[in-house]
């Protein structure tokens, strides 16, 4: 089971503005899935021998999401204690988390491999320096540690060339959020982690638009082939 909360406040924010440019809010949920999804195919999947740990830093957030035998076994998510940490600080409190985790499986989990591999995605590659995939390594105790950001986290899936174009004819690539949302919609209903952070009144009410859609489109149709068929009342 996995259970999700956030302030109800930022939801609705979310859905208003969604609703005030037009848009049919369908979801709202954590980054941390839309990652998954998006990086999960050739970053846990093909792993099977391994632990595999995926951390996410964005802002003054650290996620960190454990996956045993290809699958969701643990997810903590903790605030920095500093709103400007520098290099050093965030390769220090990565250090201590990675290992901490490897630590823990090794000694409290049964039948754990002893194989890891660990994922950084930061939202700023420059969050770190050049040489953090060799400070982690050799200070966390972990086998392979990977540092990707928003420019590289797509060589690991289909989209790895994709790109939009800015205001400024910029050519970027697209969020790798943005892309996990977008893949939510193709899968089949229980075959990722799902959580929906929609408001319930906003899923009410975009529900009962939908029904009335559905009544006056079905009336319509009624209409046209009452009148195909000559079976409309007269007008008195």
């Amino acid at each position: 089971v996995l259970v999700a909360a956030t302030e109800s406040r930022k939801t609705e924010a979310i859905a208003k503005a969604c609703s005030k440019a037009g848009l049919d809010l369908e979801v709202i949920e954590p980054p941390l899935l839309a990652y998954i999804r998006a990086l999960y195919r050739r970053m846990v999947a093909a792993k099977s021998d391994r632990n595999v740990l995926l951390i996410t830093l964005r802002d003054q957030t650290l996620t960190l999401c454990v996956f045993v035998k290809q699958a969701v076994d643990f997810i903590s998510t903790e605030q920095l204690r500093t709103q400007q940490p520098d290099q050093k600080y965030l390769l220090e409190v990565l250090a201590e988390q990675i290992s901490s985790v490897i630590q823990f499986y090794d000694l409290e989990v049964a039948g754990s491999s002893k194989n890891w591999e660990a994922t950084v995605i930061v939202d700023k590659r420059d969050k770190l320096p050049q040489d953090a995939e060799e400070y982690l390594t050799e200070h966390a105790h972990c086998e392979k540690i990977h540092i990707r950001d928003n420019q590289n986290a797509f060589q690991d899936t289909p989209l790895a060339f994709a790109s939009v174009s800015s205001p400024g004819d910029k050519e970027q690539l697209p969020s790798v959020v943005a892309v996990g949302l977008a893949m939510g919609l193709l899968e089949t209903a229980g075959s990722q982690p799902c959580v929906n952070l929609l408001p319930p009144h906003v899923a009410q009410k975009r529900s009962l638009k939908r029904s009335a859609l559905v009544a006056a489109n079905v009336m319509a149709v009624l209409l046209a082939v009452m009148v195909a068929v000559g079976t409309v009342p007269s007008m008195m």
